[in-house]
């Protein structure tokens, strides 16, 4: 039990100070360039690594036995990155310091994935679910208060204070997942494993288009993915910030208002973890979500 609250509260202080920070660069990138290509730049190299590391990193994942030390680098280099914004202010160093969170981020979100199932506590498929609500639930959480909060906190502070706060976060973060207990994998998984993920791909494409709940699930979660991306991740806040001219905290408020759903959703998973279905209502969420 203490090691799953270990787990938890390592992973929710990191989100902490990472969702504080990512808030806090938008505001600035927008407020200071007014640019909504500006602003979609920081979108796209945020998001590109995820795209094109996620390729590779499962090979990595599945060969790393002690999962501990890997997480604890990512933490360390993301923490190094957070100076980039301290040591040279400006655009350029923004960017890149966006890049590289994001790059490192690809590989940490993949081993915690991944080893989850070896972290000592975790001995059933129940347990599982409801650690992995739990977890959904504190990120959810802190999507909500980090919005408002780094809202507030921008009226008073510089960008670089959110810049020393996420080293903070990582570096606790960090320390907790020191202690962290894994149970240590057969030999010959992680070639089994390791060979799957050279098909990797291909092999989980193919097998998606094959269902046809998969499919069906993968083309609407896409499209749905895209046009919020469009309509909310870019044109929301450039409106919020040049035409209507609101405040950061009334910003911070708008954003915050978005996460509610997914907190919504992960309470009623971690109350009923066993019920999961793969029957996905496209009709009635397409209603809500028009």
């Amino acid at each position: 039990m203490s090691n799953r609250v270990l787990f938890l509260l390592s992973k929710g202080v990191s989100h902490i100070g990472t969702r504080l920070f990512t808030f806090a660069l938008s505001w600035y990138i927008l407020s200071e360039t007014g640019s909504g290509l500006s602003f979609s730049i920081s979108l796209l190299v945020n998001y590109l690594p995820r795209i094109t590391l996620s390729l590779f990193v499962g090979n990595l994942s599945d060969k790393t036995s002690h999962p501990n030390r890997v997480l604890v680098a990512c933490d360390v280099a993301s923490a190094a990155v957070c100076c980039l914004p301290l040591l040279h202010p400006g655009l350029a160093s923004i960017y890149c310091a966006i890049f590289l969170l994001s790059a490192v981020s690809a590989v940490f979100d993949n081993i915690i994935d991944t080893h989850l199932i070896d972290l000592v506590g975790v001995d059933s498929g129940e347990t599982l679910k409801k650690l992995t609500s739990s977890a959904q639930f504190i990120t959810s959480g802190v999507n909500i208060a980090a919005p408002f909060v780094g809202g507030v906190l921008m009226r008073l502070f510089p960008v670089q204070m959110f810049a020393v706060i996420n080293i903070a976060s990582f570096l606790l973060s960090a320390f907790g997942e020191i202690w962290l207990k894994y149970r240590p994998r057969r030999r010959g998984d992680g070639a089994r494993n390791a060979g799957r993920g050279q098909r990797g791909g291909r092999a989980v494409l193919s097998y998606m288009f094959g269902q046809k709940k998969l499919r069906t699930f993968f083309i609407a979660d896409s499209l749905g993915n895209f046009c919020f991306s469009g309509g909310v991740n870019v044109a929301l806040p450039l409106i919020v910030t040049t035409t209507l001219g609101i405040s950061s905290s009334g910003y911070g408020l708008i954003s915050s208002s978005i996460a509610v759903g997914s907190v919504l959703c992960a309470m009623w998973r971690t109350k009923a973890p066993g019920d999961s279905r793969l029957q996905y209502p496209f009709l009635r969420l397409g209603l809500i979500g028009g």
